[in-house]
């Protein structure tokens, strides 16, 4: 059986020498999956994994913690955080109320922006720990929830309750940043 030659293709035969076998340069794919952020909000859930391996990881995304003050995270690290690990409010307010926080942080700009600066640009996803006792915890998590939905980044929000044994306002702080989250079409 004989081809004819198609008009326009070159008569040129390939070299067999300059034909690389094909198992040799390919490289096993390995999965591109996309580990998700840990931002942790307030001191309890900040010691608790400052105490575990976390922070040690090198592969993992850098984990963000946020409380009051920056000062307070860097005093509970014992110098061990990244300092881009690190992210306080440090607003002179009072933190006491979940009232007191949300609106500072929605009508200034400036957490939202530090938080922009943190290397979480390109990130696939957050899964957000938050003690919902305290007004910082309570008031950062519909905020911050709010804003990766802005970004269009997937997030997972873990909310640490208050035990029966807590004062009455810590559950005030609990229940309202709950029903924030739910009343805004968070929880689905």
């Amino acid at each position: 059986m004989v081809r004819k030659r198609k008009k326009g293709k070159s008569k040129r035969k390939p070299r067999l020498d300059s034909v690389e076998k094909p198992e040799e340069n390919i490289e096993p794919l390995k999965p591109a999956f996309h580990k998700p952020t840990i931002i942790c909000i307030g001191e309890y859930p900040i010691k608790i994994l400052l105490r575990g391996s976390l922070v040690e990881k090198k592969d993992e995304p850098l984990p963000i913690f946020i409380d009051k003050f920056s000062e307070d995270i860097a005093e509970w690290s014992q110098s061990s955080l990244n300092p881009d690990s690190i992210l306080g409010l440090d607003l002179n307010i009072d933190t006491h109320f979940w009232f007191q926080v949300l609106p500072s942080i929605e009508n200034d700009g400036t957490f939202i922006a530090r938080l922009k600066d943190k290397p979480i640009d390109n990130l696939r996803g957050a899964v957000i720990v938050s003690s919902l006792w305290d007004g910082v915890g309570s008031g950062l998590l519909p905020a911050l929830i709010s804003q990766f939905k802005e970004w269009n980044t997937n997030t997972v929000a873990f909310g640490v309750l208050p035990s029966q044994m807590q004062v009455s306002d810590v559950h005030f702080n609990a229940f309202s940043s709950i029903g924030i989250c739910v009343s805004q079409g968070f929880a689905s």
